[in-house]
């Protein structure tokens, strides 16, 4: 555990690496030590907490900022938060990365919202893995093109990267709706124990009924998904 990015920095250091190293501070992680693990927006105060944490990383060498939308707690932050870290990160000059909430069915909103964030911050930006998920989306790219094309046209300095392999990788978590991770993971654990809780769970995750979110599981099928690794020992077998 490191208690800011100076002390990573100083473990590596001591450790001796070989490789260059260009870190960025996690959205989650801020919000974490500020919220927790609670679903909702967060106040001025709250808000003002994390960009103070923020630029204390920053000033200690990390080189931006990256936002998890698509991921519980990052999931849960809304437009003024992000505007006011991305404020933040224009100041220190460095870079805001972003995993977009959306690569399914709402790719083009969630292009939108981050280039607005730009727009809004001056920050240059990083639009981390584009990619169209799910093949009834597929025509969707050359618009995401675009879009991104016509900010780049209007001075917005922002950039994408891709990997060069027709597969995601992610924990399981992402699976599950955002309601599931309420509370964090500890919270989920005792859901999943609980039979009722544990099928609505289910539900969710496969109809993707619950608003505001789409299901992977709906849009891909459970055969489209491989068990890369699991850490507990009764568990590798899978």
């Amino acid at each position: 555990m490191f208690v800011d990015f100076s002390s990573y920095r100083d473990r590596l250091n001591a450790a001796g690496i070989a490789l260059n190293l260009v870190s960025l501070v996690g959205h989650g992680p801020l919000r974490l030590a500020v919220m927790g693990f609670v679903r909702r927006e967060a106040t001025t105060d709250e808000i003002d907490q994390m960009c103070r944490l923020l630029g204390r990383q920053l000033h200690q060498g990390a080189h931006g900022l990256s936002f998890g939308l698509a991921y519980p707690p990052s999931a849960y932050a809304g437009r003024r938060e992000l505007v006011r870290l991305a404020e933040v990160v224009k100041e220190y000059d460095r870079l805001l990365a972003a995993h977009i909430r959306s690569y399914g069915g709402e790719l083009l909103e969630s292009i939108q919202e981050f280039l607005d964030i730009l727009k809004a911050s001056g920050a240059k930006g990083l639009l981390s893995h584009l990619q169209v998920a799910g093949k009834p989306y597929w025509g969707m790219m050359p618009r995401a093109l675009d879009l991104i094309e016509e900010a780049r046209n209007e001075g917005v300095d922002v950039s994408v990267d891709m990997y060069p392999y027709p597969a995601g990788s992610s924990t399981i978590l992402q699976l599950l709706p955002p309601s599931a991770l309420e509370g964090g993971v500890a919270a989920l654990l005792s859901r999943l124990a609980i039979g009722a809780e544990c099928e609505r769970i289910r539900q969710l995750t496969e109809s993707g009924a619950e608003p505001g979110w789409e299901s992977k599981i709906a849009l891909i099928g459970w055969d489209q998904v491989r068990i890369g690794s699991a850490s507990h020992p009764e568990l590798k077998r899978f």
